[in-house]
């Protein structure tokens, strides 16, 4: 059945359309409208970086003053550190530069993150749910269980699972700002190098 002549398709160009880099849709929600795509992408590049440094600080002062995480972890956390500042770079060159391809290295990266930390939390969850013999089979590969209690209590497994889960749900939010940043190079791209016949053209018409 074919829509209705009085139905409006929302999901359809205008014939007149005309692209703009300052378009109010590359400020959407995912900014609450107060900042567009582009000096978002830096600011959650920023953020990410300070919420690594602190991850990384944190897993030294576990390390090397509560000795209660092991050595593989801490470098591992460094590790992510770096990789987030590379990321980071290419982030801001393939902004610089407009070339989209590059912002996926960023995307992929914050998807990884997100992984892990949505399977720490999962873990921690089951750890507390199912109890301490769990907890420690779970865990032990990862942190010295008795160092843990006796500095955050008997509940240190839910601290991490909040953590987690919040950190979790600021990567998401950064992964919904680079991939806006790149859905508009990719547009930019298009309507820019498209020719305005061609371009006109190839527009869907409202019948």
């Amino acid at each position: 059945m074919s829509p209705s002549k009085a139905e409006k398709k929302v999901d359809v160009l205008p014939a007149n359309f005309i692209f703009s880099p300052d378009d109010p849709f590359y400020s959407g929600p995912v900014t609450c409208d107060l900042m567009h795509i582009k000096p978002a992408s830096y600011v959650a590049a920023t953020v990410e970086f300070v919420v690594m440094l602190i991850g990384a600080i944190a897993f030294y002062k576990f390390y090397e003053v509560n000795q209660s995480l092991d050595k593989w972890m801490l470098v591992s956390m460094l590790g992510l550190l770096a990789v987030s500042v590379f990321t980071s770079i290419i982030l801001a060159y393939g902004i610089i530069t407009e070339q989209a391809n590059l912002i996926r290295t960023k995307i992929s990266f914050i998807q990884i993150v997100i992984l892990i930390l949505m399977t720490l939390a999962f873990v921690s969850i089951t750890a507390m749910s199912v109890g301490i013999e769990m907890t420690n089979s779970l865990f032990g590969l990862f942190v010295k269980v008795a160092e843990m209690e006796r500095d955050f209590g008997p509940l240190w497994p839910f601290n991490i699972g909040v953590v987690a889960f919040f950190t979790a749900a600021l990567a998401i939010w950064m992964h919904a700002i680079y991939k806006g940043v790149y859905d508009f190079l990719l547009d930019k791209d298009y309507f820019s190098n498209a020719p305005s016949i061609e371009l006109a053209k190839s527009l869907p018409r409202e019948e």
